[in-house]
Parts: structure tokens; C-alpha cells; sequence
């Protein structure tokens, strides 16, 4: 991997978004390789350790989720960062259980793509399952109330917080309390950061 300009692939039918991501992601040192489809992606892409991907969830023919699922078999040290104008808890719960990184709505800050690409490129180069990392979520779940620790499963079972609350007959505002202080005492976040660790738990 280059030290200064790893490269980052970004797959999006959108032009304007493709060359959006181009220049944001070429203004902080990474080198970029767009293309239109999936279909363009897997049959050009020379993916080399140390790099990274942003799909977009929906596009024509492949979508972004299937292109996902080849790209985590074909190219299992590429992390993937999943990008989408319909974002929803369930899709993302999906995404980072087929293997994508992270998920992040449209329209994105730039400074959560570039944090998002760099923590998953360094995060994936240092070992995707570090166990530090995984002991460390282990004992901050612990942590948690029996009442938060029912939120986060089903936070992680793709509930939004309206359904949470209807679940366990509480107000949202106090889900979203809950949420609050499952993020303060695990260092959480996001929801697919959270999804993701849960995950790699237990694997």
C-alpha cells in the first residue's frame, strides 16, 4: 500500500456523485478508480491490499448489495463502506452482515466519507477482527443495563427506535436515551459500527 495515496474504488451509476467523490477523495491524498457499474467494477478492478470501496446500494442490473456480496468473496481484504439516497436500518443491517465496513445516507458529510475511509483502511490493514478491539466491545456490552442491552439487540436486529418503543411499550424519547448512553458506554458511533462489531462477537 502507498503511504500517501492509497486507492479508493467507487462504484456509483450517478456521474455527479462518482465525480463529487472523486474530487473530495482526491483533495485529501487518495488516489480514485470510478466506474459506472458493478459489472465494470469486477471485470477491471486490480484490487490490492491496503485500498477500499464505496458502493452505491441501488443501481441498474447489479445492485449494490450483490455487488457487495461478490466483492466480500472475491476480495475479502478490500473493505467495503456501502453509500445510499434510501437509506434504511434494515439495509444497513444487511449490508454489514454481507460484509461492507460501514453505511452512510446520502446526501454525506464529507468529513464522515473521509473518516469512514480512513478508519477502514487502517482499521483493515491493523486486522479486521482485532481482538483488542473485540475484547473491548465484549466488556462495554456487559456494561450496559438489561434494559439498554435490550435496545442494542434490537437496534442490531434492524428496529428503528418508533419500533423499539412499540416493542417494549416504552416512549421513543426514552429509547433514544438509551441509545444514547449504549454509544457513550460502548464509544459507538454509529449503527453499522455497532452491527459490525456485534457481528465479528459472534463469529
Amino acid at each position: 500500500m502507498s503511504a500517501t495515496k492509497p486507492r479508493v474504488y467507487i462504484v456509483d451509476d450517478d456521474a455527479a456523485v462518482r465525480d463529487s467523490l472523486v474530487w473530495l477523495l482526491g483533495a485529501e491524498g487518495f488516489n480514485t478508480q470510478p466506474f459506472a457499474c458493478a459489472k465494470d467494477f469486477l471485470k477491471n478492478a486490480e484490487v490490492r491490499s491496503g485500498e477500499c470501496a464505496l458502493f452505491d446500494v441501488r443501481m441498474p442490473e447489479t445492485g449494490g448489495l450483490e455487488l457487495l456480496r461478490k466483492t466480500v468473496k472475491r476480495h475479502p481484504q478490500l473493505p467495503v463502506i456501502m453509500i445510499s439516497g434510501h437509506g434504511d436500518i434494515q439495509t444497513a443491517v444487511k449490508s454489514i452482515k454481507h460484509g461492507a465496513w460501514d453505511f452512510i445516507e446520502k446526501p454525506f458529510d464529507d468529513r464522515v466519507i473521509i473518516k469512514a475511509v480512513r478508519s477502514a483502511i487502517a482499521e483493515f490493514v491493523d486486522g479486521r477482527h482485532s481482538t483488542s478491539a473485540i475484547q473491548k466491545f465484549k466488556s462495554s456490552i456487559s456494561g450496559l443495563t438489561r434494559r439498554e442491552y435490550e435496545v442494542y439487540q434490537l437496534v442490531v436486529a434492524g428496529m428503528t427506535s418508533p419500533e423499539i418503543a412499540k416493542h417494549l411499550c416504552i416512549s421513543t424519547r426514552t429509547v433514544s436515551a438509551h441509545r444514547a448512553s449504549i454509544k457513550a458506554k460502548t464509544g459507538i458511533t454509529s449503527v453499522a459500527q455497532l452491527i459490525r462489531l456485534s457481528v465479528q462477537i459472534n463469529n
